[in-house]
């Protein structure tokens, strides 16, 4: 389309004048580029959070994914709640996205094996478990979609998911590093004003420095890409002793499959790196 426009002003002002016309450049330009599980040290920074919250009075884990992309992310974060005893309806994870083409393949839920690329046994008994093969491609079971909702959203837009609650865990990985200073301005604005007082915001080290300059606080060594609002009082959310000895997310998940719903929820807070997945 860009090609037909004559001149770089005439298309921005068919960008600006016409929304399909502005659908199109986004579906050209995104980076749909994510698998299961990515970084374990965001899942494990949820594992503590859930284990905070054992025993409280607050049933409700609410759950944000920006920038979700194809949906393995909100998918991951589905499998994490359900293996550590958390099932719908005590859950209800949103993904948003810009690309409306990433959120139709996010709800169709049918994956390639280049999402599953982290090794080992374990994080194939996971697959296992929770997806059902589909030719060479792997789809989401049924019961995993319980409690998980989509929306295409703009995080860098004023009106962006306007009117909803807190979510307790929020998920923005490898989005900020898009976006300009006043699109980032924006951004961590409304991160701010959706993550409740008690929850945590999982990022990446490029987006580290941003969200340390507003008003976030890092978790410390063990969760260091994992923040809290600096307004929130350690009261609010106690952090749960650290294992003395490394695990790993698969093989406690596993474990806990076996042993069944009450057996509590998985201690995933020591994982040296991506490949104890």
């Amino acid at each position: 389309s860009a090609s037909k426009a004559g001149s770089p002003q005439h298309y921005l002002r068919r960008l600006v004048l016409d929304p399909a016309e502005f659908q199109e450049l986004v579906e050209d330009l995104v980076v749909p580029e994510t698998w299961f599980f990515r970084d374990v040290l965001a899942f494990r920074a949820v594992a503590r959070f859930l284990d905070a919250r054992r025993g409280s009075n607050r049933p409700l884990v609410r759950v944000l994914s920006v920038g979700c992309s194809t949906g393995e992310e909100v998918y991951s974060l589905a499998i994490a709640l359900r293996e550590a005893g958390v099932a719908p309806p005590r859950f209800l994870i949103l993904g948003t996205d810009l690309s409306r083409k990433s959120l139709e393949l996010a709800r169709e839920g049918t994956f390639a094996p280049k999402s599953f690329r982290e090794p080992g046994e374990q994080a194939g008994a996971l697959r296992e478990r929770w997806f059902e093969r589909d030719g060479d491609s792997w789809r989401v079971r049924e019961e995993l979609r319980a409690g998980v909702q989509w929306r295409c959203a703009n995080l860098a837009e004023p009106e962006f998911l306007t009117g909803e609650p807190p979510f307790h865990v929020v998920f923005c990985r490898n989005v900020l590093i898009y976006f300009h200073a006043e699109a980032r301005q924006m951004a961590v604005r409304h991160l701010h004003r959706l993550l409740s007082r008690d929850g945590v915001l999982c990022a990446t080290p490029a987006e580290a420095r941003i969200f340390n300059a507003a008003g976030f606080a890092s978790l410390g060594s063990e969760c260091p890409l994992a923040f809290r609002r600096r307004d929130a009082t350690a009261a609010e959310s106690p952090a749960p002793a650290i294992a003395d000895s490394p695990t790993t997310l698969a093989g406690q998940v596993c474990k806990l499959s076996r042993a069944g719903p009450n057996a509590g929820a998985p201690d995933v807070r020591s994982f040296d790196g991506p490949g104890d997945l």
